[in-house]
Order: structure tokens, then sequence, then C-alpha cells
């Protein structure tokens, strides 16, 4: 006879040595085997097993499963968002590659995500396109040659829209007016205060001549490059107003 040290149960056992009662021995086997078995990493083909029989399992009861999985989100959207943003964080490369895939085999999807995502954060957007141009601007200077070199005819299409528009202004400017206002100014661009030389230069409408703009010298302002891109058909004042928004 033992008396089990786990419950107190009093049970008639072979030998001396035994410690617990049938009952609580085959649980404490279990306990060992599961402490065992914490912090093992499973084999190539643990993992495949265990795959395979959650994909019959999910097949024999898909709806049970998807059940499961709104109760477990519904009750732990934080921990399941926190745990997922670590696991983001720690396999740039597999996220990364998980969404080309995604977006190469649902392409009318993926424009129609990147579509809504733009409407709905458009100051992210515009501040986000701004830090990656000034990281790449060798490649932004690439893609424009070779989207100029593919799209010849649009390109000379938009410079004779511009050059009619010019025509059509009622004033227009030399180029000794554009470098003496420059002169004036100091060579300095008229927003972001950078260094200007001749070759660097460029003319910027304060009121784009798109939007009904003169192309007299009291309407162009010295720009750089990137400034001049980055307006694009916004007014002096919008400009200067998105400039201290952060937005462009």
């Amino acid at each position: 006879m033992i008396t089990c040290e786990r419950c107190g149960e009093v049970e008639k056992r072979r030998g001396n040595t035994q410690k617990y009662c049938k009952s609580c021995g085959e649980q404490v086997a279990k306990e060992r085997a599961n402490q065992r078995r914490v912090g093992r990493p499973l084999t190539e083909d643990q993992q495949e097993r265990r795959r395979t029989r959650d994909r019959a399992a999910y097949a024999a009861n898909p709806e049970r499963f998807r059940e499961a999985k709104r109760r477990e989100y519904a009750n732990n959207k934080g921990k399941l968002y926190e745990r997922l943003k670590a696991w983001r964080a720690a396999h740039p490369d597999r996220v990364r590659e998980r969404n080309r895939a995604w977006a190469k085999a649902h392409p009318e999807a993926h424009a129609a995500a990147i579509k809504r995502w733009q409407q709905n954060n458009r100051e992210k957007g515009h501040v986000a396109h701004r830090k990656w141009a000034l990281k790449n601007q060798e490649h932004r200077r690439e893609y424009a040659r070779q989207w100029q070199r593919a799209h010849a005819e649009a390109g000379l299409e938009r410079v004779r829209r511009r050059q009619l528009l010019k025509k059509g202004s009622a004033a227009q400017h030399t180029k000794a007016d554009f470098l003496a206002l420059c002169e004036r100014v100091g060579w300095l661009c008229a927003y972001c205060s950078c260094p200007l030389t001749v070759g660097t230069a460029v003319r910027e409408h304060k009121v784009p001549l798109v939007r009904g703009g003169s192309d007299a010298i009291e309407n162009v302002a010295p720009s750089c490059r990137h400034c001049n891109q980055t307006k694009y058909t916004l007014t002096d004042e919008e400009f200067r107003a998105a400039r201290l928004a952060g937005t462009k």
C-alpha cells in the first residue's frame, strides 16, 4: 500500500518505490514529457507532419476553424497585432516577398488597394514620396530619362502645349530678365533657399500657366529642380502652405 504524494489517496501498488497513484502518475508523466519538449525546436519532418495534420483538419471542418479564428481575433486583437508587428519587423524580406507574390497574383486588387490608401493617406503619401525622392535622386533621373526615350512623342506634345500657353500669355519675359531676377535674389531658391547656378536655376511660375498664370517676370521665381517638380501645378501660396504643413 502507498499514499499518493499528490492527492493523498491510499492505493495498492507493486513495490514500495511508487510515489503516486495510477491517475496522478499518468498526469506527472505527461507534465514531464511536456517540460522536455519546451524550447526544443521541431525537426523538418515534425513540422511537415504538423502542417499536413492541420491542413487535413481544416479541410474537414473549415467553418469551425474560421469561427475559432474569429473568436481568437475578437478576444485578442491587441496581442495578435503586436505579435504580427513583431514578426513583420523580424522578417522584412519574407514580408516583401509575400507582398510581391500577392500583388503579382492579384494585380487588380493590388491597384485598388494602393488607390484606396492614397485617397485616405494623401499627406502621408506626399511625405513618404518626398523622403524617397531625396534618397533616390539618381534613380529618379534615370527613370525620367528612360520614360522620355520611351515616350518621345508625348514629351514633345507636352513641350508644344507649354509653348502655346506661353504664347497665349499677355506678357512674356526673356532669359535676360530671369538672370537679372536671380541676381536680385542672390541666386537662392525661392522656396528652400538652396544655392543656385546658371545651370541649376529653373523658372518657376508662381501661378502655373495651366491655371491661367502669366509668363511675365512678376509671375516668375527662381527655383531648384526639386522644388519645381514638387510644386507641380500648385500656386505659390499653396506650395508654401504645404511646405509649412510638411506635406510637400
